[in-house]
C-alpha cells in the first residue's frame, strides 16, 4: 500500500494523517538484501504484523559496462533535495507572514514610517531569494526566458532517473547538482538572516509601535 492512501470500500481515499499531496517519490534501490517489516496503527498505537523479512534485489535488466548508483550517493542528493524544498517553502510561509505585517504596519498609525519601508525590504529580499530558489513566476507566465533556479536544476538532473533507472548519475547530471549544492549554501545563508535578524528586528520594532498582532509574532507580556 503506498504511503498517504488508505483503501475503502467506496474506492482510494486520501489519508487524513498524511498531509502530502502525493507519496514521495525515491530511487530505485540498488540490487542487494534489504529487509521489510509491516505494522499497523489503530488508535496511534503501532503493532507488528508478522516478522520481518529478508528478500534480495536482484538487476534484471542488466546492461555491460553500466555504472550503478549506491544508496551513499542517493541519500546525497535526496538531502540537498530536502533542504532545497525545505527551504522554499520557508521562504513561502515567511512570505505569507509578512504579508500581514505589512498590512498591519500599513494599519497603524502610530507605527513609524521607517517601518513600512523595512518589511517591505526583507519582503523583496525574501522574493529575490524566492527565485533563486524556485525561478521567477511572472517571467514564466509570459513565456519569457527565465534563469535556471536551483530547484529547477535540481529536478532536471534527477527527474529522468530516480524512479526509472538503476544507472549512477551521468557526468552532466553531476555537474548540475554540484551546481546547486554550491550555489544554495549562499541562498540559505541570506535567508536564516533575513529571518532571523532582518525580520526579527522589524516584528519587534512593530510589538513596539503597537501594531496588531500577525502570524508568526510572539505577543508582548501584558
Amino acid at each position: 500500500m503506498c504511503a498517504g492512501v488508505t483503501r475503502f470500500l467506496s474506492g482510494w481515499m486520501a489519508d487524513p494523517d498524511f498531509p502530502f499531496t502525493s507519496p514521495p517519490l525515491a530511487p530505485f534501490v540498488p540490487p542487494g538484501t534489504y529487509q521489510v517489516a509491516l505494522s499497523k496503527r489503530v488508535d496511534g498505537v503501532f503493532s507488528a504484523l508478522g516478522v520481518p523479512q529478508r528478500f534480495q534485489v536482484v538487476d534484471v535488466d542488466s546492461v555491460p559496462g553500466r555504472v550503478m548508483a549506491t544508496i551513499a550517493e542517493q541519500r546525497k542528493v535526496a538531502e540537498l533535495e530536502r533542504s532545497v524544498l525545505g527551504t522554499s517553502a520557508w521562504v513561502n510561509e515567511t512570505l505569507r507572514q509578512v504579508g500581514f505585517l505589512k498590512r498591519a504596519i500599513d494599519e497603524t498609525p502610530s507605527a513609524d514610517t521607517s517601518l513600512a519601508r523595512r518589511v517591505r525590504l526583507v519582503e523583496q529580499r525574501l522574493i529575490d531569494a524566492r527565485e533563486a530558489l524556485g525561478g521567477d513566476p511572472t517571467l514564466a507566465r509570459r513565456q519569457e526566458a527565465t534563469t535556471p533556479s536551483l530547484d529547477g536544476r535540481l529536478q532536471t538532473a534527477i527527474g529522468n532517473s530516480w524512479g526509472s533507472s538503476l544507472s549512477a548519475l551521468n557526468p552532466s547530471q553531476t555537474a548540475q547538482i554540484e551546481l546547486v549544492r554550491k550555489e544554495f549554501g549562499a541562498v540559505l545563508t541570506r535567508v536564516t538572516q533575513l529571518v532571523d535578524v532582518e525580520l526579527k528586528g522589524v516584528e519587534d520594532a512593530a510589538e513596539r509601535a503597537g501594531v496588531p498582532w500577525t502570524s508568526g509574532r510572539i505577543p508582548k507580556p501584558f
